[in-house]
């Protein structure tokens, strides 16, 4: 039996403190439209969440990678054909045992990166037939250049939104914080969220990339502090953070940039709510626009950053599912990172997950439980592609 949908990287959520000098003035000169859709049959062994995904593609082939939660392994599919290509699992238990993954990351179809959830001490490299070619070990505690001691389980992440990304021989990682974060002492620029595994050498070491400095010595409730990342065709990798109306750059020569890119209509002037009033954690949530995820379409040279709209609290909102009735927007960005366009999605359609960028365009998941089709037996993805609106 399928697992029931659940919510992917949702905690509680408060706003912020935060002041800008940005406008929701901008050139408007792209926006999305609908240009097709790719459906793809599921079994009974499959989820139908599609959290995790991977696209790759080559001279012949478009695949789509997707992480199976009922069978704790891959799912592959031809997105020309709309068809299942691969399906294995990976041991519970064994010398090639890897208890919950959470992600991977895809070089080849004969070089797949399958994580084990939270853990980056141990890796296995697959092929798409699930036969494992290696297995990555390594110390269980580590010292990083910061002067710090890491454990083994450092909350790394690999979902779609916050990807390990493979550059140079090194497997850049995400890790959320497993700390309080209501404590503003805890909310430092010394805790640094981003870091690497070097292959050559098979040492972790640790990236100066932390909270935004607005967000820093401030206690903070759940998802506001959550953070994912893309990388463009330089190399330059680009950090979201959920709760951040903008974007923080790292480019190549080492400086480091801030780019306004809020939804227009965000409230800019957020006050502060006390975290400790739990009972408000819903109604924060969906009052609050969320900044879900950042993609980079290497095909046209431009970002796309998935977002909310407030709503209006209701008696009905009574826990955190609540934030499906919450619609959702694409802010499209230039090469440059300029803001030049914003498409508002149907409403009770789509779902802020599963989303990634092919060479047809944004493919956006048809997932919401009030989708008219919804189905567990297959699972619809509509195309988005950018166009010029003058």
């Amino acid at each position: 039996m399928r697992s029931n949908i659940i919510l992917f990287g949702i905690a509680i959520i408060c706003l912020a403190c935060q002041n800008s000098s940005e406008s929701d003035d901008f050139v408007r000169s792209k926006a999305l439209k609908n240009t097709g859709t790719v459906s793809l049959n599921l079994d009974a062994n499959t989820s139908f969440e599609f959290q995790n995904v991977r696209y790759f593609t080559n001279d012949t082939l478009e695949w789509l990678f997707t992480l199976n939660l009922n069978t704790n392994g891959l799912n592959i599919y031809d997105l020309k054909e709309e068809k299942l290509v691969s399906q294995f699992s990976v041991p519970l238990t064994g010398p090639n045992a890897l208890p919950e993954i959470n992600g991977m990351t895809v070089i080849s179809p004969d070089s797949i990166f399958i994580y084990q959830k939270m853990i980056l001490s141990k890796i296995n490299v697959v092929n798409y037939k699930g036969e494992t070619l290696n297995q990555i070990r390594i110390d269980s505690t580590f010292i990083a250049s910061d002067g710090n001691e890491y454990p083994a389980i450092i909350n790394q992440q690999a979902n779609t939104s916050s990807p390990t990304i493979y550059k140079n021989n090194k497997l850049y990682f995400t890790r959320w914080p497993n700390f309080a974060l209501s404590k503003p002492e805890n909310i430092s620029g010394n805790y640094f969220v981003e870091g690497y595994l070097d292959l050559n050498t098979l040492t972790i070491d640790m990236l100066p990339v932390s909270f935004p400095k607005w967000m820093q010595n401030k206690g903070w409730n759940g998802t506001f502090l959550l953070h994912g990342k893309t990388m463009n065709e330089k190399g330059e990798f680009i950090y979201n953070f959920q709760g951040d109306d903008s974007l923080t750059v790292h480019r190549m020569n080492g400086e480091v940039d801030r780019v306004y890119a809020g939804l227009s209509g965000d409230n800019l002037n957020k006050e502060p709510i006390s975290n400790k009033d739990k009972s408000r954690s819903v109604e924060e949530l969906i009052t609050t626009t969320i900044y879900w995820g950042l993609v980079y379409d290497k095909y046209r040279k431009l970002y796309y950053r998935i977002a909310d709209k407030p709503i209006n609290f209701m008696p009905r909102h009574r826990s955190n599912l609540a934030v499906y009735e919450k619609p959702l927007s694409v802010i499209i960005l230039n090469e440059d990172f300029e803001k030049v366009g914003e498409t508002d999605l149907p409403e009770d359609t789509y779902i802020l997950y599963g989303h990634f960028v092919g060479k047809e365009g944004l493919y956006i998941p048809r997932l919401n439980p009030e989708y008219e089709d919804f189905s567990e037996d297959q699972i619809t993805y509509s195309i988005y592609q950018p166009f010029d609106v003058n």
